[in-house]
């Protein structure tokens, strides 16, 4: 029988996720190859009768790539320091050096420094030993080539913020206080608060390698004169900055949540409290953009007042104060509500002699929830033009089984109702006359009184057209 094919790899696995199998699993492809995927591969058949396999050896060549590139080194006289040039690759790389462009064994001596394989060491250097180092990480395959400059400087420390360097923080935030700072050998750094006071130290403040005097929350007590001092053999340079604490701003009365009818107006409240010494600027915003170009909005001090209401004023209006240091805002959301539209496509169905089925489609509700719909019919026989209550259902509802009379031709509208008001009536249905039918009840108020000794005078109150159920509506009178 056809054997089953598959592949293994000696003392491994197969690489996951990257080994792609072709040719009814003939072919064994793997992506992205790395010298890890160097190795014993075995293609194994095998069926009820046997198996059989055939090894192949897969060496994986890579052209030379950075482990650690050689970095700039500036040294002060008499320090010691180390250039590394790192690199691997199959074959293992070879690495050569260069200063300033010439091959390291034919350039001049310099007594501070020793080459051991991919590291030049220097010890006690000099400011001759400055120069333009270069590393080159070669193979069969390819090539790297990477410079660094190694720069002896004698340079007594130098402070480069400017002096007097006002700093401006609010309180309970974090304050940084610069100090960046040049020499050779490297300067250390201590910071001094005040004409008089102690080192800070590290228990109450952030000491950062560049200088940097960090406040991790700042407060009112933190203003004042700060001291920067930086030192190395060559000399002492110092600079004073200034730190000012300033109260944050925050808003004391934020903008509320509105309803309002289409029409009417809104007013938006936003009162900010700030720090006196700056300057505080309030911005509006809807849905996170400018404020609408229109002459309806206004903007006061605290207030932002929209008048003649539509839809489209519906979102989020959002108050912003901001000062040079602080920006804080808060948010209402302005929902436009109106009585609902009027309901549509009316439709008749399940017609019968007394009752029929009446569906429609609400209209949108305007952001108020429909509660329940009216319904009311016209008789355009009997009296046309006067609409009467026929019914009311819930406002979850869109169909209502009605209850006919005979013999009249009905209209029917509806109208929705939420909490604002009633709708329009919708346009009116289609028209349904119902069959004609026997009178249901007779006259009312039926007297009879003799005006002569010899005659019977009888009166009623007669039945309207639409109590009638039909047409040729007659009166009979009978004698008991």
């Amino acid at each position: 029988p056809t054997p089953i094919i598959y592949w293994a790899k000696e003392d491994g696995m197969l690489p996951k996720n990257r080994t792609v199998y072709k040719n009814f699993e003939k072919t064994l492809q793997i992506i992205h190859v790395s010298e890890a995927d160097s190795g014993n591969y075995q293609c194994i058949a095998k069926n009820a009768l046997g198996a059989i396999h055939h090894t192949i050896s897969v060496r994986v060549k890579a052209a030379p790539y950075w482990i650690t590139a050689p970095q700039n080194l500036v040294l002060s006289p008499g320090e010691d320091g180390t250039l590394i040039c790192r690199a691997n690759g199959n074959p293992k790389p070879r690495i050569s050096w260069l200063t300033n462009g010439v091959p390291i064994e034919i350039a001049p001596d310099d007594p501070s420094r020793k080459i051991d394989g991919d590291t030049i060491i220097f010890s006690n250097v000099q400011e001759r030993s400055s120069a333009v180092y270069q590393c080159n990480a070669s193979n069969e395959y390819g090539y790297l080539l990477a410079n660094a400059f190694v720069n002896v400087l004698a340079e007594p420390p130098r402070i480069l913020t400017p002096a007097n360097t006002l700093y401006q923080v609010i309180a309970n935030r974090p304050a940084l206080l610069d100090c960046a700072f040049f020499g050779s050998p490297l300067p250390t750094i201590e910071w001094f608060k005040g004409a008089k006071g102690s080192a800070l130290h590290e228990d109450i403040y952030v000491l950062h390698e560049n200088g940097t005097l960090e406040i991790p929350v700042a407060q009112k007590d933190s203003t004042g004169t700060y001291t920067c001092v930086a030192r190395n053999k060559l000399g002492m340079a110092k600079n004073e900055v200034h730190l000012e604490i300033k109260d944050p701003t925050w808003i004391i009365k934020q903008p509320e949540y509105a309803v309002v009818q289409r029409g009417s107006m809104v007013s938006f409240e936003c009162k900010v409290k700030h720090d006196h010494t700056l300057t505080l600027t309030v911005l509006w915003l809807k849905d996170n953009r400018e404020l609408p170009s229109d002459e309806r909005f206004t903007v006061d001090k605290d207030h932002l007042v929209i008048a003649d209401v539509s839809d489209n004023d519906s979102g989020t209006y959002t108050c912003v104060a901001n000062t040079t240091l602080d920006s804080v805002s808060a948010s209402a959301v302005l929902s436009v509500v109106d009585v609902p539209n009027p309901p549509f496509d009316l439709e008749l169905t399940d017609q019968l002699d007394k009752s029929v089925q009446l569906s429609w489609t609400p209209g949108d509700d305007n952001n108020s929830p429909i509660t329940k719909f009216i319904i009311e019919y016209e008789d355009t026989m009997h009296e046309p033009g006067l609409w009467h209550h026929q019914t009311e259902v819930s406002g979850t509802q869109t169909t209502a089984q009605l209850k006919l009379s005979p013999y009249v031709n009905y209209s029917f509208r509806v109208m929705a109702v939420n909490s604002i008001g009633k709708s329009l009536p919708s346009e009116a249905s289609e028209q349904y006359l119902t069959k004609a039918s026997e009178p249901d009840k007779n006259p009312a108020d039926v007297e009879g009184l003799g005006t002569e000794p010899d005659n019977l005078v009888i009166t009623w109150k007669p039945l309207n057209g639409f109590e009638s159920n039909g047409p040729g509506l007659q009166i009979r009178t009978a004698s008991f």
